[in-house]
């Protein structure tokens, strides 16, 4: 099997790389989450600059990157989720985004000046 091309490659908070793939945004994410249709730059801004970095509880591996935005749909938060497949791991991989009304719990792994 053919290893698909990302959208996009970014670095985060620690200067790892994160990427999102073609099929998890378009058969995934979309499919999923159409909010987010036309977000792919606050996608991007979500990662690079987020508001704040929680652990998920739900998977060790994987950390939420959290923007706040302004939409229409009342929930003011961007939620990045992003897989790091092994521990320490200098690379990510998106594996879903959708907009939400909170920051859900976890520790707190970096969090933006000011905020």
């Amino acid at each position: 099997m053919r290893k698909e091309k990302p959208l996009f490659s970014i670095a985060d908070y620690k200067g790892r790389i994160v990427k999102l793939i073609k099929g998890v945004w378009t058969h995934k994410i979309i499919k999923y989450h159409p909010e987010v249709a036309l977000g792919l730059e606050e996608v991007k801004k979500a990662i690079a600059d987020p508001l704040v970095v929680v652990r998920s509880m739900a998977k060790e591996e994987s950390e939420l990157f959290y923007i706040d935005i302004q939409d229409s749909l009342g929930k003011p938060y961007l939620l990045v989720v992003v897989d790091y497949k092994v521990p320490k791991s200098k690379e990510g991989i998106i594996v879903t985004t959708y907009r939400t009304n909170k920051i859900q719990k976890g520790e707190i792994l970096w969090r933006r000046k000011g905020k």
